[in-house]
């Protein structure tokens, strides 16, 4: 059965490297606490992909990427059974590789992180994911754009913006649009550098997802304008026949 997609955490026990045995429960002492954060989702039928998360410079990262057989039960989050009965006779095909997407993982984090703010409070959501390493707060200004109405002509402009620091040599174009932003937001704030960034990169990222900015490499700052984008940002600079 392929998963839905699910955040698991966890915190588990484990010896350190070479402590000896404890002879009266043969357990390694001592042991450190190991916590990690897993996004897990589909990839494809049959197989299913895990991103490890981590804290990096106020905002997660993916630190890991595995790809594995879906079962009906795993225990260990990030992880299967390592049962070869499990494995297909071909193994994993290459269509599986192909289809991890960093980016989808971030994004269901922070969608994780808003639903347990809705059922739990701020206040359980920042105990519980601070026990990991994240600060749920540094994520409450990636909600989904366009949720509040934003048109098309808004996030075509963003785009056009981001294509115009590609273009003049930017690496680090996200960085630029959110230290001077080309469209005004209402309660933006580029003094907090991570909350602006992570507008900045919904932003662009709505872009994409309605046909105005071309997808980039993996990993990499990219993309170009479509033709919606184009025209709609020419109906937009051009004057109505009445005041020509």
């Amino acid at each position: 059965m392929d998963p839905k997609p699910e955040l698991r955490l966890s915190e588990r026990l484990e010896p350190i490297p070479g402590t000896v045995v404890c002879p009266s429960c043969g357990e390694r002492l001592p042991s450190v606490v190991k916590k990690e954060a897993w996004i897990e989702v589909r990839v494809q039928k049959g197989w299913a992909a895990a991103y490890r998360l981590v804290m990096r410079r106020g905002r997660p990262v993916v630190a890991e990427v595995r790809v594995f057989p879906s079962e009906r039960r795993r225990d260990v989050p990030g992880g299967w059974s390592e049962d070869p009965g499990s494995v297909p006779a071909e193994g994993i095909p290459g269509s599986a590789l192909r289809r991890l997407k960093v980016s989808d993982a971030i994004r269901l984090f922070g969608r994780f992180v808003r639903t347990w703010e809705e059922r739990y409070g701020a206040e359980t959501t920042e105990r519980v994911f601070g026990r990991h390493g994240f600060r749920p707060r540094a994520l409450r200004v990636a909600k989904r754009p366009g949720r509040a109405g934003r048109p098309d002509e808004f996030y075509a402009r963003w785009a056009a913006a981001y294509v115009e620091r590609l273009a003049a040599g930017s690496r680090h174009p996200i960085s630029d649009l959110a230290t001077r932003p080309p469209v005004r937001i209402e309660g933006f704030d580029g003094s907090d550098v991570i909350q602006a960034r992570n507008t900045v990169r919904a932003i662009i990222q709505e872009a994409r997802r309605r046909g105005l900015l071309s997808a980039g490499l993996a990993g990499r700052a990219g993309g170009e304008l479509t033709d919606k984008a184009v025209q709609i940002l020419r109906a937009i600079d051009t004057p109505p026949l009445a005041n020509r």
